[in-house]
Formats: structure tokens, C-alpha cells, sequence
């Protein structure tokens, strides 16, 4: 294959993820798979999954963001670009040859979406009531009731680790109650057996590119990693986490679940855990609807395990455990 043909589709970098740099470059690796907008790529003998998306997605982990200079989207299936087709990452390039595409990235922007530092934290009652605001918001949107949505409504029963008969609820629904329950159980008492009981059934649960059930634990974990919560459970929680993702579910969901348990998190679902925990009311509106349109659900089930985290934080805070509603502390 002559260099030539790479320049056949060249595209520009805008942004490439900080974590990139960390890599023993040049990489070889393959195409993982093509969409219209976004490519996934391993590289390594670990795979590690990088994503080739537009810089409207916003800031992911190990991902580069192209630049199109004209406007109008990129549809990756119209550059011959195939599953398994060897890749070379580069200080400054990604190339696919095969196809004859490369992507530029020397004059790209180099970010980090690590929250590396702990947010000022508003108060408990403060951080509440604004998930209350979400949820009411949420109901509000009216939004398609597919995955895990239905759930939402019944988040404090979950939190306390209730199980109530909810019969309008789908076998999916049922079974992530199910191990939700366990999790927050495990969680309050410290039991690692019986969190790990509960992520065995909610790690892979449900279908598509990210499955429900990773989709909240992404939320959930990414609110517990942004707060300064002094549990140890909290941190083998995490790990957990991650070392489940590599054997349950499939690569790319589980390459944002590793991610989130480090406490890496992309920008969109980084802003929406910053407003909930300090505010003020009309960012956190703003990054909510970011977060409902991203996605078919998987936005709205990031949000939910988010909202999930901060009402299991303030159940175990604000010792509450016996009150029918978090209402009463919202109003």
C-alpha cells in the first residue's frame, strides 16, 4: 500500500484525549467497529479502546476529536473502512491504510476531563433537592420509557434496598431493581460479597452499544468518585467495578466503565455531576438536557445513576432512612 493512498480521506484533529500520551507510541492495533459518525479502534496487546468521534460529542476518554472543514457530518461507511482492519497510532497521526484514511492530530488541543480535583460540594440539602428538580424535570420531558427509565420513580425504595411489587414494570426493570437493591444493601453495610452479587446481574444487563444496566453504574459510580465519601467500600466498589466490565460486557462499554472507575469521566457527563453537587440551578438545567439527548437512553440512565448516587448519599448522610419521601428535605 503506497503513502499516497492515505491521504485519500484526511481529516484534522481538534482535540486529542491527555490519557493518549501515556501510550508507548506508535500503536498498532485494528478497527473495532464503524459508524456513521465515530470509529472504535484497540490498540496493544491490552486493546485498549480509543474512539474517533466529532468534536460535537463533547470530551471522552482515550478518544480524538476530528474537525470536518465542511460542516455537513462525516459518514465513516463511505470511506472503506472494514472491521479488523490494521491501524497505527501515531505521536501525531492515525492512519488506516487499508482504507487510505488519516487523521492529523499534531496542532490538536490536548485535554484531560480527569476531575482531579474534589468539587466544593454544596450542602446535602442543597444537592438533593436539585436531583429532585432533575427527576421532576424528567417527568415533565415526557421522555420514551424504554431501559431502565421506569425505574426513576422508584429510587428511594431502591437506595434503602426495598423490594416492592411493581407489577407495570418489564423483566428488565425488575431484574436491575433487583440488583440495584443488593449494591445499595452492600453499600450501607459494607458487605463487598453482597455489592458483588448485586453487579454480577446489572453489569451487561440489556441490549446495544452501551447496555442499560452499564449505563447506570456509569452514572452511579462516576457521582460516588466526585465526592469526598470516606468509605472504603466505596473504592473497592469501583474497582470492582472495572474488573467485572472486562469479563460481562462488550468492550467499548466496558472501556467507560474501567474509565469511570478511575474517576475519568467524558465532559458531558463531568458537567452534569459538577451542577448537581454545587449548582447553580440554571447550569444544571442546561447540562441535564445535554444529557437526555445523548444517546437513544443512555443518557437519561447515566442521569438516573447519578440521581441514584445522590440519593443514596443523602439517605445515608442525613439519616432519613425511615421517611417515606426525600421530599420533605426538598421543599
Amino acid at each position: 500500500m503506497n503513502s499516497t493512498r492515505v491521504e485519500k480521506n484526511k481529516l484534522t484533529a481538534k482535540g486529542i484525549s491527555s490519557f493518549l500520551l501515556g501510550f508507548d507510541l506508535p500503536l498498532k492495533g485494528r478497527v473495532l467497529s464503524v459508524y456513521k459518525r465515530s470509529l472504535n479502534l484497540v490498540f496493544g496487546k491490552e486493546e485498549v479502546l480509543v474512539s474517533v468521534v466529532p468534536d460535537s460529542t463533547g470530551k471522552l476518554p482515550n478518544a480524538i476529536l476530528y474537525r470536518n472543514p465542511k460542516r455537513l457530518g462525516i459518514d465513516f461507511n463511505l470511506f472503506d473502512i472494514k472491521q479488523n482492519m490494521k491501524a497505527v497510532l501515531d505521536i501525531d497521526s492515525l492512519s488506516i491504510q487499508e482504507a487510505g484514511t488519516k487523521i492529523n492530530f499534531d496542532k490538536a488541543t490536548v485535554y484531560s476531563y480527569k476531575n482531579r480535583n474534589q468539587p466544593k460540594l454544596d450542602s446535602w440539602e442543597n444537592i438533593y433537592s436539585r436531583s429532585y428538580l432533575c427527576k421532576n424535570r424528567i417527568r415533565r420531558e415526557r421522555l420514551e420509557s424504554s431501559g431502565l427509565l421506569p425505574l426513576i420513580n422508584h429510587s428511594h425504595a431502591i437506595v434503602s434496598g426495598r423490594l416492592i411489587p411493581a407489577t407495570e414494570l418489564d423483566r428488565r426493570c425488575q431484574k436491575a431493581w433487583v440488583c440495584l437493591a443488593e449494591i445499595f444493601l452492600g453499600l450501607k453495610g459494607q458487605d463487598i460479597e453482597q455489592t458483588k452479587k448485586g453487579l454480577t446481574g446489572l453489569v451487561g444487563l440489556g441490549i446495544g452499544l452501551t447496555p442499560s444496566g452499564d449505563d447506570v453504574l456509569l452514572g452511579l459510580i462516576s457521582l460516588l468518585k466526585s465526592v469526598p465519601v470516606q468509605l472504603w467500600i466505596v473504592d473497592r466498589f469501583s474497582r470492582l467495578i472495572g474488573d467485572m466490565a472486562r469479563e460481562r460486557t462488550n468492550r467499548i462499554s466496558a472501556a467507560y466503565l474501567i474509565h469511570a472507575s478511575r474517576g475519568e469521566v467524558s465532559e458531558r457527563v463531568g458537567k452534569f455531576v459538577m451542577a448537581i453537587l454545587s449548582g447553580p440551578n440554571n447550569a444544571l438545567f442546561d447540562e441535564l438536557m445535554n444529557m437526555l439527548h445523548y444517546g437513544h437512553t443512555s443518557g437519561i440512565e447515566i442521569v438516573f445513576g447519578v440521581l441514584l448516587g445522590v440519593d443514596w448519599l443523602c439517605y445515608s448522610k442525613l439519616g432519613i432512612e425511615n421517611r417515606t419521601s426525600y421530599q420533605e428535605i426538598a421543599l
